[in-house]
């Protein structure tokens, strides 16, 4: 099933703001760190997502989230084309926790530095954990989560990919 995000969701850019009146409230709270990070990436922003994602790892190395802060700072390197780091952080966000979305941005992140059997492997692993998903769901997903354009560029640069990796349209 699709992310369903909800209006909350559409206004990214009000977000930012919040979480940092979060964090300024309260410097220590993690996951308002790490909540900022995965937001620069929807507002456009992904070179301003890895320090308040390192802060979130920092402040909680244990963190429950802590496989989704290694996703977003992967997903900000496939954000800004830095695919070699990208790969990096998708493995370290696997070795925690099999989460699918890892598998996408590795699949796609393998494909464009021409990592083909790698790239074969991760839609396999993806579609292992989402059956039947494709690259038209992925582009779906993108639209739920920013309305952004700098984002969905980067999003479809994304889907390009996981087509070259082989995820069905």
């Amino acid at each position: 099933m699709a992310a369903q995000p909800g209006p909350a969701i559409r206004n990214v850019e009000a977000a930012v703001g919040e979480y940092e009146e979060a964090i300024a409230i309260n410097p220590s709270l993690a996951p308002a760190h790490g909540s900022l990070g995965a937001a620069k990436i929807r507002v456009g922003r992904s070179a301003e997502a890895f320090a308040p994602l390192q802060m979130a790892l920092q402040l909680s190395p244990r963190d429950p989230l802590l496989s989704t802060w290694y996703f977003y700072i992967g997903h900000a390197h496939s954000h800004l084309g830095q695919y070699d780091e990208a790969i990096d952080w998708c493995r370290r966000c696997i070795a925690l926790s099999p989460f699918w979305i890892c598998y996408a941005d590795l699949a796609a992140a393998n494909a464009l530095t021409g990592h083909e059997r790698e790239a074969h492997a991760a839609v396999a692993e993806l579609r292992r954990l989402r059956p039947n998903y494709t690259v038209n769901e992925w582009l779906q997903d993108g639209k739920g989560w920013s309305d952004n354009v700098t984002f969905l560029a980067e999003f479809q640069r994304i889907a390009e990919g996981l087509r070259k990796a082989g995820l069905p349209e």
